[in-house]
């Protein structure tokens, strides 16, 4: 965790800390996992079928408080193992017909959000929550997810206390272990030959993001009264309970001395990881005044389905195999209301527009002994990966992704090498259409480096399994198109503001070349002196500038695809001995997601390639510059 890029600085307030120093620890769940010698293996053994033990009472405890709660369950699944990924999911006792209703959340089941963590009185989360927002010298905001994982950090020391309890008490108790973000940095510095450079980023900005949101959560835990629980004792309480002999060995909750221990990196780190895998977006009617909004929320049981991915577009593939998708659907889904401020609130789901309920129904016909999974959306692999915990086996599906960033600089070296020989009205056709396109941020020497200018600003680009890469064809095709045709776009889609004395020009003229279809000029009679938007208008480009677009295009991706992906070839990233810093189970997911990001490049050259139809390059530059 020492990768992270900037130390960790201390967020809070002075006046909210309690004298005990924080230093910038270790997650221990990563990196290579422990062994054990041969004289220990039986008592590990034995510790493991305890856990196990222990894990299905909690999880039969839950279903028995789910189903109390209004929750319903299909008799024909149950909880269990799953046969292919060894993780706890909802597996199949009997062959479901498809149609058939796995679960049902009626408008009375419990939906744990960040609004119920604000107003929970059970653990005393919404009066330290109120003591550190009134403090003029706190730190960071209570984000929902902070306030949610407060509340699970507070129910795994006191799940007698809270009906969340049952729920906690189910969830895996390292959740996020096999995450990027767990591995030691021996670990992650064995990977980097093989980790694309945006999952790399993305690691050391959720660190960063982890321990920001770590001292917020700290400093409210320092301030946490849990009703009923034994004051936290601390070196001056000790020696004046030592002084005075008429001291209680007991002091009330009511005397608001804080009772918790301080929350730890690695504790906050499992409670913010199963908020992230697990919360569930719902649109939420707020109150009664009619406003509906996204809330993020912790649905027991439900969250026992997991993830499975769409099949890739076109059938385009990696290995062997494709994935089959998710076994059940939402059929409605529901409005539910947040909780006012009362005690022991709780957020439920509400009747709205007839979608009082909302059911998981299954898509296909369903085996026994076969895990019913849901889908949590195309999903990129590292995203997967990164607050998941797995790789998928094929990496190729409907949400393999990669992301990479150009500097606005090499654009414009690259505007300057395709387009060098424009007249100047030419490259000022194109250099108006990028920046109306946002691709260039300013004129070229308007603002420089040390302003923040050209030079030192990137963008950001996505690359989708199957699908054209529209954004970055769209440049190319502004770049790389003729002179004329350049000019005939900018003076239809990014104008200069017309004269006042030349007003009766500024209307577009007629096109009746190859460049593009015609466009409605300015009636005489307007009085505006700007032109009206053409009714009917599409870029086309003549084949020699869709050829040099296409070209340009499988340029830049040739220069990138190594940065992404890495030096290293296919063979040899297979080749490659597992290092000793990493086990063979990260080391193979390490390698399927360079594969799934390898399989988006090659997917991409179909659209790119010499003999590939260009005419989506037309709709690309019309789609970026309208």
């Amino acid at each position: 965790m020492a990768s992270v890029a900037a130390a960790r600085g201390v967020v809070r307030g002075d006046g909210l800390a309690r004298g005990r120093a924080r230093r910038r620890l270790l997650l221990r769940h990563g990196g290579r996992r422990s062994t054990t010698s041969s004289s220990s293996s039986s008592s590990s053994s034995s510790a493991a079928v305890d856990a196990d033990a222990d894990a299905d009472a909690a999880v039969r405890e839950l279903l028995a408080w789910a189903t109390s709660d209004a929750l319903t369950l299909s008799p024909k699944v149950t909880v269990g193992v799953s046969p292919t990924t060894n993780a706890r999911g909802l597996i199949a006792t009997e062959r479901m017909r498809e149609g058939e209703d796995v679960l049902i959340l009626p408008a009375s089941s419990t939906a744990f959000d960040a609004a119920y963590a604000r107003d929970d009185r059970d653990l005393g989360l919404k009066d330290a929550i109120d003591a550190y927002e009134r403090d003029p010298n706190r730190g960071g905001d209570v984000t929902p997810e902070v306030a949610l994982a407060l509340l699970v950090a507070l129910t795994r020391r006191h799940p007698e206390k809270t009906p969340f309890g049952s729920y906690v008490g189910a969830l895996p108790t390292t959740p996020g272990g096999d995450s990027p973000l767990s591995f030691t940095d021996a670990t992650t510095s064995a990977l980097l030959e093989i980790l694309p450079l945006s999952l790399v980023d993305a690691i050391d900005r959720a660190r960063s993001d982890l321990y920001q949101l770590w001292d917020v959560a700290a400093a409210v835990m320092d301030l946490v009264v849990v009703p009923g629980a034994d004051p936290l004792l601390t070196s001056s309480s000790s020696s004046s309970s030592s002084s005075s002999s008429s001291s209680s060995s007991s002091v009330s909750a009511s005397t608001a001395t804080p009772t918790e221990s301080e929350l730890t990196v690695d504790e906050f780190f499992a409670a913010w990881m199963a908020i992230r895998s697990r919360a569930i977006t719902f649109r939420v009617l707020r109150g009664d005044d009619g406003v509906v909004d996204a809330r993020r929320c912790m649905v027991p049981v439900v969250d026992f389905m997991n993830h499975a991915c769409a099949p890739p577009p076109g059938g385009v593939g990696v290995g062997d195999g494709v994935h089959a998708g998710p076994v059940v659907t939402m059929r409605r889904v529901p409005v539910y209301t947040s909780p006012r401020t009362t005690a022991s609130a709780r957020t439920t789901t509400t009747a709205g527009g007839g979608a009082s309920s909302v059911a998981w129904t299954t898509t296909r016909a369903v085996e026994p002994g076969e895990e019913v999974t849901w889908g949590y959306g195309d999903l990129s692999n590292e995203e997967l990966w990164l607050w998941y915990g797995f790789v998928p086996d094929p990496p190729a599906h409907a949400g393999s992704a990669v992301t990479f960033s150009l500097p606005e600089a090499a654009l414009r070296a690259g505007l300057a090498s395709v387009a060098s020989g424009d007249s100047e009205e030419e490259a000022a056709a194109r250099e108006s259409l990028l920046v109306k396109a946002g691709a260039f941020s300013v004129e070229e020497g308007e603002e420089g480096e040390e302003e923040g200018g050209a030079s030192a600003r990137a963008l950001q680009f996505e690359l989708k399994l199957g699908t054209p890469p529209a954004v970055l064809a769209g440049i190319s095709g502004v770049m790389c198109c003729a002179g004329d045709e350049a000019m005939a776009m900018a003076k239809t889609f990014a104008p200069p503001p017309p004269a006042e004395d030349d007003a009766r020009d500024a209307g577009a003229d007629d096109w009746t070349g190859e460049i593009f279809a015609r466009v409605t000029p300015q009636s005489a009679s307007s009085s505006s002196s700007s032109p009206p938007p053409p009714k009917s208008i599409r870029v086309q480009l003549c084949d020699e500038s869709k050829r040099r677009a296409g070209k340009y295009l499988e340029y830049v991706l040739g220069q990138v695809e190594p940065i992404v992906c890495g030096g290293l070839s296919d063979e040899d990233a297979r080749a490659m001995d597992v290092p000793e810093e990493v086990d063979a189970a990260t080391w193979a997911a390490a390698i399927r997601v360079r594969a799934g990001a390898v399989a988006v490049f090659r997917s991409v050259d179909a659209f790119t390639s010499e003999t590939a139809d260009k005419a989506w390059i037309e709709r690309a530059v019309y789609d970026l510059i309208k």
